[in-house]
């Protein structure tokens, strides 16, 4: 027997909007490694995304509240 967990429609809503969060900032910041750094390796980018992940997380919250002040919802594509 497999359980399935519940999850409420206000904890997907939660997990969404984390997801587009992490989607901005990770979009954000890889623009502005890469042009930093044109040869870094795989490994050198990880370690230097966890490193600002905690900081550019919050920039991407402030980004997606920026957008719904503005009448926008960002939903994802299904």
């Amino acid at each position: 027997m497999t359980l399935t967990p519940t999850v409420t429609e206000e904890e997907a809503a939660t997990k969404e909007r984390r997801d587009i969060a992490r989607l901005i900032a990770w979009g954000t910041w890889l623009t502005e490694f890469k042009m930093s750094n044109p040869d870094a390796t795989e490994a050198e980018r990880k370690a230097s995304w966890e490193a600002v992940r905690s900081d550019r997380m919050k920039g991407g919250f402030r980004a997606l509240e920026s957008l719904e002040r503005g009448n926008f919802k960002v939903v994802p594509a299904e």
